[in-house]
């Protein structure tokens, strides 16, 4: 008789983790799976899809202050993580996902209707006393941006599975149970239309919390809210830094860890006693966009530049690790071709085909660490993801599974992304400094090294150091073109001297052997043609340089003569008068 029991949605496979990246935000929603118990020993069993979850609450635990921060206690479960929060005077409670992926801060209404799941706690804006209902004539509305009732400001949001939101923007207290300090007005969604109906989360969350920048595309839906956490930093509550420190969760709920606003003055306690943070460069401040630069399998890159864009998105709010199609076949081909004795990875039903997992009543622990260690270049940092976070642990003692977490984007703008879920942040504490536009990381011990990387070069660079480049190409070319002109130059010059070098050696016959000799024979053999006609030319030369100078000598005896004869004339005309 089959057991059954909520599972994470490693499905995130089919709408979850599917990698269509055409919405607003980058959130996945997630949905559990349900283990079914295999037959006859099977080594790998199936997940199917399951909606129903127990009813009942978490008893709510109370948010404690520390140091100059404010540590927030996670709940989670195999799918999500999420706070308590308070909205309203007095507070009316709600369990909100913490996700990375989204800006805005939506719950449901009362009034949301058949649309929404009635598990949910709902906003009644009629019971809080500073409840304000935006209206279409706010300056902050867009004109023609009416509610369907026309006359509250609306807004909505399409999230990456395809799920939307729709509804009217209000603003109201919002508060975290025990830190009176953090209290502050909000402007959030409050959700009455899901689409498709009950798909927005599960029973256990009410909302979302979206902690991304205030970027335009996310929080301006038509209408802009500006994000809780950039309302907390204007104010002077908390520095621009928040982290994230996820739990392991592999059955039911539980404590998830802990979400921390603010900066710690020490961050020795987080992990294992480390205070060593591998810094990552921020590249774009809409999600938390870093930059991939290598994946690699013990030793061997899996990474092609020619493949294009490296762009990474650190996702708290979606639950797999998500590579490009091209990456997830090479690390499918890669483990079949090495690691085919491991349990799983081979064979028609493997655990990369969808919904596959190990039976975990015949395989255990100790059979999962022989998986691989996959590692990923971030900027400057490579991260190490090991198999006990890759190949997650579903269920309890009597009935549990290891299921593969890392899937392939599907078709669209999310297949140029990798997007870096909790199976990739419950391996480090994560601290998402927006002031500094940094990431850092924090490990246990060799899950993190510094990988000294080219810095990319702006574009003004790039074609700097390519005309320069240009232009000392083209002087290396004149400069060898000139260099072989005076050689050849040069080669006629010696060999017309050597052709009117006269031959002056003098050779004692006495001292000559008779094959030295023979040779001498030869080259002066060789020499007298030459020699003869230099000569002869030579004497042509002369003989009409003797002819030329005498004819100058008769011509001259004859200017003479032609003169002393006229003298004579003159002379005696003279005597004559």
């Amino acid at each position: 008789m089959s057991r059954l029991f909520p599972l994470i949605s490693l499905l995130c496979y089919a709408s979850i983790c599917s990698g269509v990246f055409y919405s607003t935000t980058l959130h996945r929603r997630e949905y559990f799976p349900v283990l079914v118990e295999p037959l006859n020993g099977s080594a790998l069993f199936s997940l199917q899809m399951h909606s129903s979850l127990p009813n009942e609450r978490l008893r709510k635990r109370e948010i404690h202050a520390q140091d100059k921060s404010y540590a927030v206690e996670l709940f989670a479960n195999t799918v999500e993580y999420w706070i308590d929060i308070g909205l309203g005077q007095p507070p009316q409670t709600f369990s909100v996902q913490v996700d990375t992926g989204s800006a805005l801060l939506a719950v449901p209404n009362v009034e949301c209707g058949l649309t929404c799941s009635h598990y949910h706690n709902e906003y009644d804006s009629s019971l809080s006393n500073t409840s304000y209902t935006i209206p279409c004539a706010s300056t902050s509305c867009s004109q023609n941006t009416c509610y369907m009732n026309g006359k509250d400001c609306k807004f909505n949001i399409t999230y990456g599975d395809g799920s939307s939101l729709g509804g009217f923007l209000v603003e109201d207290t919002l508060s975290f149970p025990g830190i009176s300090s953090l209290s502050s007005l909000v402007t959030f969604g409050s959700i009455a239309v899901e689409y498709p109906p009950g798909s927005f989360q599960s029973r256990r969350v009410d909302g979302i919390l979206g902690m991304a920048y205030a970027d335009s595309r996310m929080t301006c839906l038509p209408n802009c809210a500006t994000p809780v956490l950039d309302v907390l930093v204007s104010e002077g509550k908390v520095e621009n830094v928040f982290s994230l420190d996820l739990n392991s969760v592999s059955y039911g709920v539980t404590d998830g860890g802990t979400l921390t606003l603010g900066r710690l003055d020490s961050y020795t306690h987080v992990r294992n006693g480390s205070a060593d943070i591998s810094w990552i460069s921020i590249t774009q401040q809409t999600y938390y966009v870093v930059q991939s630069r290598d994946l690699i399998i013990d030793n061997t890159s899996l990474w092609d530049d020619s493949e294009g864009s490296g762009l990474t998105v650190v996702d708290s709010g979606t639950t797999c690790l998500i590579l490009r199609p091209y990456l997830y076949n090479r690390i499918k081909q890669y483990m079949q071709e090495h690691y085919c004795h491991l349990p799983g990875v081979c064979g028609s039903q493997n655990i990369f085909d969808y919904g596959r997992c190990l039976n975990g009543t015949l395989y255990n622990d100790t059979t999962i660490s022989l998986f691989p260690n996959i590692s990923i270049t971030l900027d400057t940092v490579t991260a190490v993801i090991q198999p006990k976070y890759y190949m997650q642990k579903l269920g309890n003692d009597h009935n549990k599974g290891y299921c593969f977490g890392i899937i392939s984007a599907g078709e669209g703008i999310g297949s140029q992304i990798n997007i870096l879920g909790d199976v990739f942040m419950k391996g480090f504490y994560t601290i998402f400094d927006r002031a500094n536009s940094k990431i850092g990381l924090i490990g246990d011990p060799g899950t993190l090294s510094p990988t000294p990387y080219p810095p990319d070069l702006p574009l003004w660079a790039i074609i700097f150091i390519c005309v320069i480049s240009a232009l000392f190409l083209v002087l290396l070319i004149a400069g060898a073109v000139v260099l072989v002109r005076s050689h050849l130059r040069s080669m006629r010059e010696e060999r017309k001297t050597a052709g009117y070098t006269p031959l002056s050696r003098e050779v004692s016959l006495s001292d000559v052997t008779e094959p030295e000799m023979s040779s001498v024979h030869v080259l002066l053999d060789r020499e007298t043609p030459q020699r003869e006609k230099i000569v002869e030319k030579k004497e042509r030369s002369n003989t009409q340089k003797e002819r030329s100078s005498k004819k100058e000598k008769t011509r001259s005896k004859r200017r003479e003569t032609d003169g002393m004869g006229e003298s004579d004339n003159l002379l005696q005309n003279t005597d004559q008068l």
